[in-house]
């Protein structure tokens, strides 16, 4: 009312008395006024940018964290049966609350395991032109098809990390995200189990996992990819993943906590965490963020609850290592490439690579 009346002050003042001018005149130039007035002084303006607040990375929970840098797909192999008895091992551990994040490549129309849970991401290979899918040969098809989708789904392009990983891998979810938050994902990098093939170069294998990063998949080729098996000479992903990787440019990057060798069996780093396990305390430089369990999915249960036990909060930097050297290899000698005990320079089969830290 205040405001009106100023106006209608406003009104008298500027149209004299004895102006000609009608007073329906002065009623609509008022009106007009404190309609303009409003508009532009109490109502919101929809042209004005608005700056969103910045988002506390650190107030938000792991999972969530998870869920927006790093999407996974998980690579079947063998018959429907496979996927019905080793997925519910997945989805009973580190799947637990990531099923929105997973795309999974199978051999069938069957989207269900053995539970009778419905899985998420599910896609049939055979429908997408994917054949010999119960052997290896077939995931070669299917990592073209997985990453068509991560290149043009809109959902992929926010994501920062890419894990390729099999039917019978374990993950520690903790333990990946520590490792990636550290990393600039903007830069081409191929991470994973560096092993050396007999034909003098190098790959990531593929049971425990590899791990791309944003900058790699978006440089990716899949022309290259297609041409990759018949030049490298190889029926195995993996194996084909290394040919890329080198003709690509980028420097594979070791990671002793990704590893082929399950930790049921011994070897590097397997029976480190198994002195570790009544310390409840990991004291290498490195955490562990992968395990390949070579068809014993059966036993993720068990390990995901022992990893439970662990402080790795304190793990020692660093965590990673990069070659600065190629493979040196016998002819048909496959081995792990960069031993686990980081003063040693020679695998145990003969083959030498001198190493080096990377943070």
């Amino acid at each position: 009312r205040r405001t009106t009346r100023r106006m209608l002050g406003f009104v008298r003042k500027t149209i004299p008395t004895q102006s000609k001018w009608p007073s329906w005149i002065a009623i609509v130039v008022l009106m007009a006024t404190v309609f303009y007035f409003n508009m532009t002084i109490f109502l919101p303006q929809e042209n004005i940018p608005v700056t969103p607040k910045p988002i506390d990375d650190s107030k938000l929970p792991l999972m969530e964290k998870i869920k927006r840098d790093i999407q996974f797909v998980i690579l079947t192999t063998g018959q429907a049966g496979f996927q019905k008895e080793k997925l519910p091992f997945l989805f009973d551990t580190w799947l637990q609350g990531y099923e929105d994040i997973i795309h999974i490549v199978s051999d069938t129309d069957d989207n269900t395991d053995k539970t009778g849970r419905v899985l998420p991401g599910f896609v049939n290979s055979l429908k997408e032109g994917c054949k010999d899918v119960d052997r290896h040969w077939g995931l070669i098809c299917k990592n073209r098809m997985y990453l068509r989708r991560w290149m043009e789904l809109p959902e992929m392009k926010q994501k920062k990390w890419f894990f390729r990983v099999m039917d019978d891998t374990y993950i520690h979810m903790e333990n990946l995200y520590d490792y990636v938050s550290k990393l600039d994902h903007t830069v081409p990098m191929a991470i994973g189990d560096r092993w050396c093939h007999s034909g003098g170069w190098t790959y990531p294998s593929g049971g425990p996992g590899i791990l791309f990063s944003r900058g790699f998949i978006d440089k990716f080729d899949l022309d290259r990819w297609e041409k990759t098996p018949s030049k490298w000479n190889s029926g195995d992903d993996d194996v084909s993943w290394g040919g890329y990787i080198k003709d690509s440019g980028v420097i594979l990057t070791h990671h002793h906590g990704i590893s082929q060798t399950p930790p049921y069996r011994g070897g590097q780093p397997t029976n480190a965490w198994a002195d570790m396990q009544n310390k409840q305390v990991w004291d290498l430089p490195f955490r562990p963020v992968a395990w390949h369990m070579e068809g014993h999915s059966d036993l993720m249960p068990r390990l995901h609850g022992e990893m439970a036990k662990i402080n790795f909060t304190n793990t020692a930097a660093p965590s990673a290592m990069k070659p600065n050297l190629e493979c040196q290899c016998f002819p048909k000698v496959y081995h792990r490439c960069v031993p686990f005990e980081s003063s040693l320079t020679s695998c145990k089969d003969g083959a030498w690579l001198p190493t080096c830290f990377v943070g």
